[in-house]
């Protein structure tokens, strides 16, 4: 389990997430750091922060920190297909101005937010 919400934070991981995931990653910390500044506290400031969750452990930590994860928060799913294993990135959104992004392996993801990426792609290809 991995917790971040600033650009500073995103260069400190050190563990193996494929090339396209970290990509994201940094796309989302960027866009945090721009829009509520690069020093707020990512708990408790505007903004929000990203949770990521490498096996079903992280998972249930998440859901017993934050919410559950088929919590009427979740306002959507995102697909990012990867060389090196496919994630997926659930996002909660908990008011205007504060969310979370969930990042996990396709592998680890439950099946209520596998049909949820499903439908969003379905969406997308029209």
């Amino acid at each position: 389990m991995y917790q971040l919400g600033t650009f500073a934070e995103f260069n400190l991981l050190s563990f193996p997430i494929p090339d396209e995931v970290k990509h994201e990653l940094s796309a989302i910390a960027t866009m945090l750091d721009e829009n509520f500044g690069a020093s707020r506290d990512v708990q408790n400031d505007e903004g929000g922060f990203i949770f990521i969750a490498l096996n079903d452990e992280d998972l249930a930590c998440f859901k017993d920190k934050y919410t559950e994860l088929n919590s009427p928060l979740l306002e959507y799913v995102l697909a990012i297909k990867a060389t090196k294993g496919n994630y997926l990135n659930a996002f909660y959104l908990y008011g205007y101005d504060y969310g979370i992004s969930l990042f996990m392996p396709v592998s680890s993801a439950p099946e209520f937010i596998l049909r949820e990426a499903l439908n969003n792609i379905q969406l997308w290809n029209g």
